[in-house]
């Protein structure tokens, strides 16, 4: 924080769409725990820092009834387009332009526990500010314990920034940022180890591939989607499909040790991890990885 400066705040009041919960969407999943969001348990309220005309802002979300607040602190008053951009980045972190009918239509037919999560605000999740960073955030997970993830994001945020927000936090370094860097000043910057080359060459697809724009408006289908990241360098089959999920894409599990664990302690070891997913989550169509989630949220709430 520099104390030189006067700090300006604003805010945005931005209306929830039909059974939201703040709550419920931030904790969907582990991107909570991870730089730059920050969590405060007992007011419910969830801290972002985004980049804005290159500017570092501090955003503090809250919900009020059937409204989102954001309160923004900067140091320079913010525009009417500044303004816009921070609705934009929060309407997509809080998933509040997801029309979640279909997942209710499905969640119906599979029982009135799992409706019943969607009418009390599951059914939506927790994104960073961008594609890119959820993606980047995705890789950081690949063969490593969450606490290493934990710290690749706190590092990444501070060690590639050149100033600190009003409130002493950071953004998450563009891919024009990290497309300028050399494999050795990144590995030199973060404990991103085997990492450092795919990351590059992730910031390098964000930049060049303008088919990555159309994932989130679902203009391709999953398996085209799926081609796509895929293809991306140190993406196998998990990272590829977070990051489809991540872009709304739910027709498959991503399916790592934590998954592994929840299948075979809640279904048995005597059938394969696709088998299971098939057996139980099959009838979810293309929301199988919603069925998982609402199938270890109610397991959660009777146990």
């Amino acid at each position: 924080m520099n104390p030189k400066e006067p700090i300006i705040q604003q805010e945005l009041t931005l209306p929830c769409p039909k059974y939201y919960d703040l709550r419920t969407t931030c904790n969907a999943h582990g991107w909570i725990e991870l730089a730059p969001f920050v969590w405060n348990e007992e007011s419910g309220t969830l801290g972002a820092t985004v980049s804005v005309n290159d500017s570092a802002v501090d955003i503090i979300i809250e919900q009020q009834k059937s409204n989102i607040i954001a309160h923004t602190y900067s140091y320079q008053q913010l525009t009417g387009k500044h303004l816009n951009e921070i609705q934009s980045l929060v309407k997509r972190i809080l998933d509040l332009e997801v029309n979640n009918s279909k997942l209710r239509e499905i969640a119906v037919e599979n029982g009135i526990e799992y409706s019943s999560l969607i009418e009390n605000g599951a059914g939506r999740i927790l994104h960073f500010p961008t594609l890119w960073e959820d993606a980047a955030k995705t890789l950081f997970t690949t063969n490593c314990s969450w606490a290493l993830t934990k710290k690749i994001s706190d590092e990444i945020c501070s060690s590639l920034s050149t100033s600190t927000s009003p409130l002493g936090s950071y953004f998450f370094p563009s891919p024009e940022k990290v497309a300028t860097l050399t494999e050795s000043e990144l590995r030199n910057s973060v404990p991103i180890g085997y990492r450092a080359p795919y990351l590059l060459s992730l910031a390098k697809e964000f930049l060049d591939n303008q088919v990555l724009m159309k994932l989130e408006d679902k203009l391709l289908s999953f398996n085209e989607a799926k081609s796509i990241i895929m293809s991306f360098k140190g993406f196998g089959s998990y990272a590829t499909t977070h990051v489809l999920v991540m872009a709304g894409y739910f027709d498959e599990i991503p399916v790592d040790s934590v998954v592994k664990s929840y299948l075979k302690n809640s279904y048995g070891d005597d059938l394969s991890i696709p088998l299971i997913i098939e057996n139980v989550y099959g009838k979810w169509g293309k929301y199988k990885w919603w069925g998982m989630k609402l199938d270890k949220m109610n397991r959660r709430k009777i146990g």
